[in-house]
Formats: C-alpha cells, sequence, structure tokens
C-alpha cells in the first residue's frame, strides 16, 4: 500500500484558534460583576461563564475553574472578541451565513465522533445543560472565520504561490494503475508485459496475479481520483511527472517497485486553495507571517492594559 502513515485531522472548527482565541461573548453586560476591565470596557462573570461553558463543551475533560485558567480566558477572550474581531470588521471581513451553517453542522459532527463517542443525543443533552444552542455554536465559527481571514490577508501572494508550487501534491487528484512487487526483476518482467499489451485486462490479470498492494490488487491496481498527498514521496513524484497514459519505468519506494500508468490529475486551482494556504502558513508557529501576527496581537493586548480581578 503506498499511502504514507496520516494522522487524524479535525477541522479548524476544533482547532486552537476556537480553543483559545475566537470566543464568542454571550452573556449579559449587566448580569454579574466585572471580572476583567481593559481600555474601553469590560468583561462581567456571566460572560466569563459563557466562554467556559463553550469550552468545556468542546473538551469536556477539561480542568478550567482555576483562577489562573480562567484569566487566560478572560484575556483571551478580550484579544479576539474586543479588539481583533472590531479590526477586521473594518477591513471588511465577514464569513457567509452559508459556510457558517454548513460549518455548525460539520462541528457537532466531529463533536458526537471524536468527543461524545458517537452519540449525538449525549451532545444534545451536553448543549442543555451547559445552556448552549445552535446559534452559540454559529457564533464562534462565524468568528473563528473571520478571524482566520484576517490573519489569513496579513500573507503576501507571493509566499501563497510558492507554497502552492512546492506542495502540489496537496492539491492534486489523480487515478492511477500500478502493480507493486518486492524486487526489479519482477518489476521489469510486469513492465515488459504491460507493453506488449497495456489493456484493462491485461493489467487486471497481472494485478491479482503479482501485486503485493491488497488495496488495488483486485481492481486491475486502480486508485481512481484520489488525493496524490496521500501517497509516500516517491510515488507522489511519479504521479505528478509521469506522461499521461504511458506505461513508465519500474520505480523503487520503500515498499517495493512499482509499475505504474497515470491515467489522469487534476490540480486545484490556487485560487480554491489560497485561504487553505495561508491558513496553513498562519498556524505553523516557524513561519514569519505567523511570528509577526503574534507580535501584532501581543502589541494590541499590551495596548489594551487588561487587568483581570477573576
Amino acid at each position: 500500500m503506498p499511502n504514507k502513515t496520516r494522522k487524524l485531522r479535525i477541522s479548524g472548527i476544533l482547532g486552537i484558534a476556537v480553543l483559545s482565541a475566537s470566543l464568542a461573548g454571550c452573556g449579559s453586560q449587566s448580569a454579574a460583576s466585572v471580572v476583567a476591565t481593559y481600555n474601553g470596557g469590560t468583561v462581567t462573570q456571566s460572560q466569563l461563564q459563557q466562554q467556559i461553558s463553550l469550552l468545556t463543551l468542546l473538551n469536556p475533560q477539561a480542568k478550567l475553574t482555576a483562577p489562573t485558567t480562567e484569566a487566560l480566558i478572560v484575556k483571551q477572550y478580550i484579544v479576539s472578541d474586543r479588539i481583533l474581531l472590531p479590526l477586521a470588521a473594518q477591513h471588511g471581513f465577514t464569513p457567509p451565513q452559508a459556510q457558517v451553517q454548513q460549518d455548525v453542522v460539520s462541528l457537532k459532527q466531529q463533536l458526537v465522533q471524536s468527543v461524545y463517542k458517537n452519540s449525538a443525543s449525549s451532545l444534545n443533552t451536553k448543549m442543555q445543560s451547559l445552556n448552549l444552542t445552535d446559534s452559540d455554536l454559529a457564533k464562534i465559527i462565524s468568528e473563528n472565520i473571520t478571524l482566520n481571514n484576517y490573519a489569513a490577508s496579513l500573507i503576501p501572494s507571493s509566499a501563497i504561490t510558492a507554497y502552492y508550487k512546492q506542495n502540489l501534491a496537496q492539491y492534486t487528484t489523480a487515478s492511477q494503475r500500478a502493480i507493486l512487487v518486492k524486487t526489479l526483476p519482477e518489476a521489469t518482467r510486469i513492465y515488459g508485459l504491460l507493453k506488449q499489451s497495456s489493456s484493462v485486462s491485461n493489467w487486471d490479470k497481472l494485478a491479482k496475479q503479482y501485486s503485493q498492494d491488497p488495496g488495488s490488487k483486485n481492481n486491475g491496481g486502480l486508485y481512481s481520483n484520489q488525493p496524490v498527498g496521500n501517497w509516500v514521496p516517491t510515488f507522489q513524484q511519479h504521479v505528478l511527472t509521469q506522461p499521461l497514459n504511458r506505461l513508465g519505468s519500474p520505480f523503487h519506494t520503500r515498499y517495493g517497485y512499482f509499475v505504474m500508468q497515470v491515467l489522469n490529475r487534476h490540480a486545484a486551482p490556487i485560487s480554491q486553495v489560497k485561504s487553505t494556504i495561508a491558513q496553513q502558513l498562519m498556524s505553523n508557529p516557524k513561519s514569519p507571517y505567523a511570528a509577526k501576527y503574534t507580535a501584532m496581537v501581543s502589541a494590541l493586548q499590551k495596548k489594551a492594559n487588561i487587568k483581570v480581578t477573576v
């Protein structure tokens, strides 16, 4: 199997941006005592409790009531909701409501699968106990999208283009037939047989007889419309560069030797993945753009003169 090892990827909805930087404030300003002040406003105890409820929904095992933890939540809320969101709004960043509603559905599905043991009723019960509704989830998602898009806008187009070219496999799908064997002589022999006839029936026959790839041997070696980024690097490179519909010479990966014919490949236009790339660059702590954004946020936080009284 030429797939590389893949880690579970959870949507940014459940990522660090929501968990620690883009929490919505839903409580009443007059419902409780003030727990924090900053230049231009205050945060109340009820608003803090709303943030704790949201975080508890996303991570029921988290311990969030310690004073130091509550102070951190308040500071992050002020920076995201009271400082960065108005700044993003000034630049015209507002997410389409259709996307927000779609992401609400996705968020609940992911919570059910990854947090609530595949039980939608458990999630609903938890939301009721925390006095949370879909509107609260829509609010944090909308703010998360807004903040992500604003941060992404600070990355120059040249950097996005360079990343796209360097990581083209991530944005390309392809169909290919391949037969995997253990040795080069075996691969050379199969290559010769396929050179004589590369018909589907011959691929089916040879794949079933010789291929060591259980995922495709009974399907004529075929993988249809698969993300090229799924494969190990050597396999990726051949899928991306081998001439279409021509039998390629045997090549080696850590799984063994492949004989392959690439049937088609389609790269997503950079316009479709631009925002995704920008968010990937911004979320990488080693990225100079992430460091620049973090410095900007730190400066805004310092200027806000936040005082927490939790």
